[in-house]
């Protein structure tokens, strides 16, 4: 989903398809809707005509600040591009989330790397810490719930204190770990280009990696909070491949 400020003004670039093809649309046939966050069409910006040039087979639609202003935490709303081509009828229909200013300051750069990936397996559009922030404000929520102080990711975020760096790191930790039921797929085993290629290394240890970024997650969120999650006895001493194919080594929590 695309993500914008709230209370700003949003630009979306709408392609004329018809069965994924690029078309030009009938003149005179191009209007565009919004729908906010329950559904409702907004008064001011319904039906309203768009006028593409000649032989344009996309259009860029802006939709005013004063009608991204969010009342909630975040809102979603959706454009609707409306248009025929030879008298038939097609939408093209692209929702988007209103969010707060996030003082983000990873990018998706900072996942690569703690993945091992290359921008063309790992492309930044890939990489979605808007997600990532709400999951983990809502783990920071239930870890505090009892607590006397109640932490967030907003707060952390702009303390301006080393929970600023914590946070930073658990949304670099907790995006790597979203992107793991894709991650055998992106990795390429090999490439070429010329007379240069490249293979992966095929011992590489999945499991040994994502246990490795779950307890990065899980220091960065105890730093955060000062609050350790216990688990049974049974479950606290183990052993854990090292990731680059390494002896098998103890490890206590």
């Amino acid at each position: 989903m695309l993500n914008f400020t709230a209370s700003t003004a949003v630009t979306i670039v709408a392609p004329f398809l018809v069965d994924s093809e690029y078309v030009v649309p009938d003149t005179g046939s191009v209007t565009y809707s919004v729908r906010d966050n329950t559904g409702t069409l907004i008064t001011a910006l319904t039906n309203r005509a768009l006028t593409p040039a000649t032989t344009a087979t996309e259009i860029a639609v802006t939709i005013p600040a004063s009608d991204n202003a969010v009342t909630l935490s975040t809102e979603i709303r959706s454009l609707i591009v409306s248009y025929t081509v030879n008298a038939q009828p097609y939408q093209f229909v692209s929702a988007y989330r209103l969010n707060p200013w996030l003082s983000i300051a990873v990018t998706p750069a900072d996942v690569r790397s703690k993945l091992g990936l290359s921008s063309t397996e790992l492309p930044d559009a890939d990489v979605n810490f808007y997600d990532t922030y709400y999951v983990l404000d809502d783990k920071l929520s239930t870890l505090t719930a009892t607590a006397t102080v109640v932490v967030t990711m907003a707060a952390s975020l702009a303390s301006g204190t080393l929970n600023a760096k914590y946070a930073n790191d658990a949304l670099i930790y907790q995006a790597a770990l979203d992107l793991f039921p894709s991650l055998r797929a992106r990795l390429l085993h090999k490439e070429g280009q010329g007379t240069t290629s490249y293979e992966r290394y095929s011992g590489f240890d999945f499991d040994g990696l994502h246990d490795q970024i779950t307890d990065l997650l899980e220091d960065a969120l105890t730093n955060m909070t000062g609050m350790t999650s216990t688990y049974p006895s049974m479950l606290v001493v183990g052993k854990r491949r090292d990731i680059i194919g390494g002896p098998w080594h103890a490890r206590t929590q």
